[in-house]
């Protein structure tokens, strides 16, 4: 695989800045795409690229206004983040398999990134890992009937209740959430060819168990794995060995023997 910053998107910003290396992986098998949890940049998911292991090449994406595109303006909703998304992955020179992997809005922007892939007929991942988040259906529905922003708030604020800069991260990874996710509709089409696993915390406050395990009806692969942590909406930061681990474990199910 070509180092990510290589190559450009006809006139317009590079491609190569949405994805992020986050770990030096020369002998990986299989490149696992990390995709944005909204509110934070790439850096986020270094706890679990450090875990994963030498077989998997973490990369992260970045979004527009974070971390190293802070002089770019942010995207409005996911639509135009998936068609910027969509655009940028057949520019990028990838020759191993792929893997997607998204907490909260960013699982539903893996899924739908997958789909668009699909409908333009380039490589789709072997597997699509989605965190925190119902079934794309029940997006719109769910986070709409939420108390924005109160509600929210109060649900993270006790999450975070030890981080003392609380007040930014609030404001940064919770309403943009909800904001994105408020963008979001849900439209009918064909399902993706690979397989799904979901990640959970047990205490999610957001989520509906029952819209969770649907995900199923969304691949003709199946669900492969349902994994649940003790923890809330952002169990992922008590966990990252854990979840790590359960992605490996998925991923080497998912790829031929070849090349797993």
């Amino acid at each position: 695989m070509r180092h990510p910053s290589a190559g450009r998107h006809g006139g317009g910003p590079r491609p190569g800045r949405w994805f992020v290396p986050l770990a030096d992986r020369p002998y990986a098998r299989a490149t696992v795409f990390l995709f944005p949890v909204p509110g934070m940049g790439a850096s986020f998911w270094t706890p679990l690229a450090t875990a994963l292991p030498e077989t998997l090449e973490p990369v992260g994406l970045e979004l527009p206004g974070r971390g190293r595109r802070t002089d770019e303006r942010r995207l409005p909703g996911i639509s135009h983040l998936l068609r910027s998304l969509t655009e940028a992955f057949p520019v990028l020179d990838h020759r191993l398999p792929a893997v997607f992997f998204g907490h909260s809005a960013g699982g539903v922007v893996a899924y739908e990134v997958a789909r668009a892939l699909a409908a333009r007929d380039l490589p789709q991942p072997r597997l699509i890992a989605v965190s925190a988040i119902v079934d794309p259906r029940f997006v719109w529905p769910r986070f709409r009937e939420v108390r924005y922003p109160s509600e929210l708030v109060r649900t993270v604020r006790n999450e975070w209740r030890q981080t003392t800069d609380f007040p930014r991260l609030a404001l940064n990874a919770v309403l943009e959430d909800a904001n994105l996710l408020l963008t979001y509709r849900y439209r009918e089409g064909p399902r993706v060819d690979c397989p799904i696993s979901l990640f959970l915390g047990a205490q999610d406050a957001l989520i509906h168990l029952e819209q969770v395990r649907s995900w199923h009806e969304h691949t003709t692969a199946g669900v492969i794995a349902e994994h649940m942590y003790p923890g809330g909406h952002m169990y992922l930061r008590e966990h990252w060995e854990a979840v790590a681990r359960d992605l490996a474990e998925d991923i080497r199910r998912s790829l031929p023997p070849a090349a797993g």
